[in-house]
């Protein structure tokens, strides 16, 4: 009886050991097997233009150049790149053009604290970021007031949906005698400047543009 219990737990070992085997390769395989056209690898490639610098860029969130985004970003560098915040990606310079239109930046004609950003181009996210905001009482975007202790943020960032033709209204309350608050704000569109360039085994899992603005209020 001693003896079948030795065996019986021989074989369970070696049942586990075959299915750990069997799974071990199943991961290595997936991970190391070349894409195709009916397993492409996703790809990533945005395209960034700061208007404050004139400066555009191919950009990508993916962690290595690959097949999908490597016609983009010949001699890229990986550097900080992100106009949120410090995050590093590869990217690369390019002479290429916004093919959307710049937002439009207006400060209202009766109050000073009320700026108005209009956005002909169809477009799927606004990000505003605002540094240091402790001179802030409260921060209003299209009359609805967005909660925050400013007091205490270092980096406040605010994200909003906006679409064609639409605008968005933006007004700070704080004390006149404080320094003027910078925001930055990067509006999103669905589409890139000129043709994508994929190969048939890669497929674009994102693809869009930023316009990176600054204003003062």
């Amino acid at each position: 009886m001693l003896l079948f219990s030795n065996i019986w737990t021989d074989c369970k070992l070696m049942y586990y050991l075959g299915a750990l085997l069997i799974i071990s390769s199943l991961i290595m395989g997936h991970f190391t097997s070349s894409p195709t056209e009916r397993k492409p690898l996703p790809s990533s490639i945005y395209y960034n233009y700061d208007v404050r610098t004139s400066q555009a860029k191919w950009v990508t969130n993916d962690d290595h150049v690959n097949i999908g985004n490597e016609s983009f970003l010949e001699n890229a560098t990986y550097s900080k790149i992100n106009p949120t915040g410090n995050t590093t990606k590869w990217n690369v310079d390019t002479e290429t053009k916004p093919h959307v239109s710049i937002p439009e930046i207006t400060i209202d004609s009766i109050d000073p604290n009320v700026v108005h950003i209009i956005t002909p181009d169809e477009k799927y996210k606004t990000t505003l970021v605002l540094e240091q905001p402790s001179n802030i009482d409260t921060l209003f975007l299209n009359n609805q007031e967005v909660i925050a202790d400013y007091a205490t943020e270092k980096r406040f960032l605010i994200e909003a949906i906006a679409m064609a033709g639409d605008t968005l209204t933006v007004r700070l309350d704080r004390d006149a005698s404080s320094n003027k608050q910078l925001i930055r704000i990067i509006s999103y569109f669905r589409s890139l400047p000129g043709k994508d360039k994929l190969p048939g085994n890669a497929v674009r899992n994102d693809g869009y543009t930023s316009i990176v603005q600054e204003f003062e209020m």
